[in-house]
């Protein structure tokens, strides 16, 4: 299946509840599965961390900041 990198509420789009819910990972408020994880890892960097709420909200912005949000993912799962 295709997925949107950055999109980590899956509703096709990316917007500030994406970063908002990494946050709340990072918090221990959300559990994220393996696919909200492959997702959330924006920077490609192999873990979901608060950078990678950041670059979401700097795409969101339209600040220029290299990151894979936006891109799509496929995933076998």
């Amino acid at each position: 299946k295709t997925y949107i990198i950055g999109d980590t509420d899956f509703n096709n789009t990316i917007g500030i509840k994406d970063a908002t819910l990494i946050r709340k990972h990072l918090a221990k408020i959300v559990e994220f599965d393996e696919v909200a994880l492959a997702v959330s890892d924006v920077d490609d960097s192999g873990s979901c961390t608060i950078k990678d709420a950041t670059l979401i909200q700097k795409y969101i912005a339209l600040v220029d900041a290299p990151s894979n949000v936006g891109k799509t993912i496929t995933l076998y799962n």
